[in-house]
């Protein structure tokens, strides 16, 4: 873990345990645009349908680096969520953090579907655990649906800024 407190933690919690033919979002999206900086941490957690979930911390070289093996979890659970952020927080503290969200959307709903285990982040889901873990001051959503006014409104006190889709987002 860094000692120096940076600018930015940015938290990516990428849920690719959904019906997408084990897709991996990690390599195949972000890995070539995300990497840690003089001035930015950059922390990872993915679980892909038919594998462990990992948290990575990205180096200087676009490297991940394995921080832990974790098993089958549920992406779809607050809990989940408030462990990733107490996580980059306690490791990796900065002046500012930002959260970017993969997987499927829905609007005021929520969103993180995982079929694994069955779950769904709902709205209400989302405030409890950035509230718990002190909020972030951006959190963007590479989701369908995500612009909302209901889901702007439901993290008003959680995020400063909330970024996302209002139609169907793509990955491919």
């Amino acid at each position: 873990s860094s000692e120096e407190i940076k600018k930015w933690t940015t938290l990516y919690y990428l849920d690719a345990d959904y019906d997408c033919n084990n897709f991996d979002p990690l390599h195949s999206i972000f890995l070539d645009e995300i990497n840690s900086t003089a001035n930015v941490n950059v922390m990872v957690i993915q679980d892909r349908e038919e594998e462990s979930a990992f948290l990575y911390y990205i180096d200087e070289s676009y490297t991940p680096i394995v921080l832990d093996e974790l098993g089958e979890i549920d992406m779809g659970d607050p809990a989940t969520l408030s462990y990733f952020i107490n996580y980059g927080k306690e490791h990796y503290p900065a002046n500012h953090y930002l959260l970017y969200v993969y997987d499927h959307g829905g609007g005021w709903k929520g969103a993180c579907m995982d079929t694994t285990d069955g779950g769904l982040i709902t709205m209400d889901g989302f405030q409890t655990a950035l509230t718990e873990t002190g909020g972030v001051d951006i959190i963007v959503f590479f989701a369908c649906l995500m612009a909302s006014l209901e889901t702007a409104y439901e993290l008003r006190d959680c995020a400063d800024v909330v970024i996302g889709s209002e139609d169907l987002a793509y990955h491919s």
